[in-house]
């Protein structure tokens, strides 16, 4: 049954494809046929304008006088000169081939290359049929080659009558060289035959004076007898079209494989052909019967899915069912987790934020001793200034009272300011971003590890370039930069010899500023910066400290769009830069007051 199927098919397939081959030949070659009528009339219209620009020329000249007199047998050779002459003017001006008069015997009497070496003066054309034709009906005309010359060209001859009954010729040669030099330049394939179906005018050199069918005894004696074609005699052999002259002539099949389509120009049996390719028309049947069966094949094709579409449509709608009932579950169980995940990232911040501030209360907590020794000498130092002011106040002794008054006045100004920033520090709130001048946030951490500084000796300078600002939360950068000094300042306590100095610099680079904290400490030593960044990773002896102060400031400072970097320095020592974005809008604020 499958191999019936197939022959049917195939047989199917051979027919579709004989059928539209056959269509598509039909409709290709009527679409060439019109394109090359389109063409053959745009071409007779410039070949015919072309000749109606010399017709009147001819007998324009048979009216002038001097023409005429020289067909007087006493006329001189003076005057035989001087028509010649005029003649030479007038083809210069009206841009024709020759112009030459000849006598009712044929003889030229005059001619417009007289002094040129082929002068047609003293030559006898009247073997040529132009000639004939004009002395018995008044005017005739005729393509040929220059029996002289041996330059083609179309021969307009008028003839000439006197008083005397004398009669003569006058004749304009016309080039027709120009019109194949336009149709070349536009690549048209054009050929002109006469009326024995002569080629004598052609865009291609190989279709020149050939005939287009095998021409009969009678056609060859005559074109001998006016010499028309004898410089080119042996093309006169080769036919364009081998069999012999039945059938149409207005469209027909050359032996090279082209097909020609035809007109009459209208004048002396001239035709004008036009050709393509049958290459090119199969070439273009074969593509529009591909179309032609690309299109069969689609509508089969587009049956064949519709009818399986219709098989498949309940499974689909069943399936789709299913689905959505599947979708709806996993979306409902989609949105429970995305509240969990939710409440876990709530529960982490949550968790960040505390161990910042666990962090904070911590930094507080191991420098509480420093803190009390801090604030315990200016308080013994007011207690002692307040029993002073006491005795002079007792004594009546009332003149060294101010200085007393105001030594204790900037004593507390001195404890005020130091419980100002550890509560500032040590405060919790909602982080914000807001725009934080850097020089205040790190005035205000020196502030907050300033005893812890004395305490250990080191000596903290700070670098800061004025009016840079960076958008941050203020209480979160100052954790971060208080992180980075205490643990300098860990790190520095350890040296026993020389100076234990931190240094603080801060500078804007481009969009970026960035701040820079350095020691003189020992350095990260092997530890490689990954490491360092980890939680409970720390340098110090075990029990100084949980490790989290690099950790915590990493989290602060991409929680800022920033980044952390660590390195040991060249000279030794740490160094840790803090890189976030400058701040777009630079708002002025007011200057913090360091510790005293």
């Amino acid at each position: 049954m499958s191999k019936r199927l197939a022959i049917l098919m195939s047989a199917f397939a051979l027919a579709v494809l004989v059928i539209g081959m056959t269509f598509a030949m039909r409709a290709v070659s009527e679409r060439a046929s019109a394109q090359m009528q389109d063409r053959l009339a745009l071409a007779r219209a410039t070949v015919l304008s072309h000749l109606r620009a010399f017709e009147q020329l001819p007998s324009v000249l048979a009216l002038d006088s001097r023409v005429i007199k020289l067909l007087d047998p006493l006329a001189t050779q003076e005057e035989a000169r001087s028509v010649s002459a005029y003649l030479e003017a007038v083809r210069a001006r009206t841009s024709s081939s020759e112009i030459f008069l000849m006598n009712q015997d044929g003889l030229t009497l005059a001619a417009s290359n007289h002094d040129s070496d082929f002068s047609f003066v003293g030559r006898n054309y009247q073997f040529r049929p132009y000639f004939m034709d004009a002395l018995q009906t008044g005017s005739g005309g005729m393509f040929a080659i220059g029996a002289t010359t041996g330059v083609p060209g179309y021969f307009m001859a008028q003839r000439i009558r006197t008083t005397g009954y004398r009669e003569g010729v006058i004749v304009v040669k016309v080039d027709l060289q120009r019109i194949v030099e336009r149709w070349q330049s536009a690549r048209e394939d054009f050929f002109i035959t006469d009326d024995d179906n002569i080629i004598f005018l052609a865009t291609r050199t190989d279709d020149l004076y050939r005939p287009l069918r095998p021409l009969e005894h009678a056609a060859l004696f005559r074109l001998q007898a006016s010499r028309s074609y004898e410089q080119v005699s042996a093309n006169l052999k080769s036919p364009l079209v081998s069999q012999p002259a039945a059938g149409r002539l207005d469209a027909f099949a050359t032996d090279d494989g082209r097909l020609v389509g035809a007109m009459p120009l209208g004048i002396h049996g001239w035709t004008i052909h036009t050709t393509t390719l049958r290459s090119e028309l199969i070439a273009s049947a074969i593509a529009m019967t591909a179309i032609v069966i690309f299109a069969v094949a689609l509508l089969i094709a587009a049956a064949v899915i519709a009818r399986q579409r219709r098989r498949y449509v309940h499974l689909q709608q069943a399936q789709n069912r299913d689905l959505e009932a599947k979708v709806t579950l996993r979306t409902q169980e989609l949105r429970s987790e995305i509240d969990e995940r939710k409440r876990a990232e709530e529960n982490l911040r949550q968790t960040q934020t505390q161990l910042i501030q666990a962090a904070k209360l911590a930094a507080l907590g191991k420098m509480s001793a420093t803190i009390a020794h801090e604030v315990s000498q200016p308080l013994a130092a007011l207690q002692t200034t307040l029993a002073s002011a006491t005795h002079l106040v007792n004594n009546k002794d009332t003149k060294p009272l101010s200085a007393k008054l105001n030594t204790a006045a900037d004593m507390t100004g001195r404890l005020n300011r130091m419980l100002k920033h550890l509560k500032s520090f040590a405060r919790q709130s909602k982080p914000r971003s807001q725009t934080v001048n850097l020089q205040n946030a790190v005035t205000a951490a020196l502030a907050v590890v300033d005893p812890k500084a004395k305490s250990s000796q080191a000596i903290i300078t700070a670098d800061i370039v004025p009016g840079l600002y960076v958008s941050a939360d203020e209480i979160q950068l100052q954790q971060a930069i208080v992180n980075v000094v205490a643990n300098a300042i860990d790190a520095v306590a350890g040296s026993k010899d020389g100076e234990r100095t931190i240094a603080i610099r801060a500078r804007q680079t481009g969009k970026l500023v960035l701040i820079t904290v350095r020691d003189n400490g020992p350095g990260f030593g092997e530890i490689r910066p990954q490491e360092a960044f980890e939680p409970f990773s720390t340098t110090k002896i075990t029990g100084e400290g949980l490790g989290l102060g690099l950790a915590i400031t990493r989290e602060i400072v991409e929680r800022h769009n920033g980044r952390i970097e660590i390195d040991d320095h060249p000279d030794g020592g740490a160094v840790v830069t803090i890189v976030l974005a400058a701040a777009q809008i630079a708002v002025e604020q007011p200057q913090i007051e360091p510790a005293q």
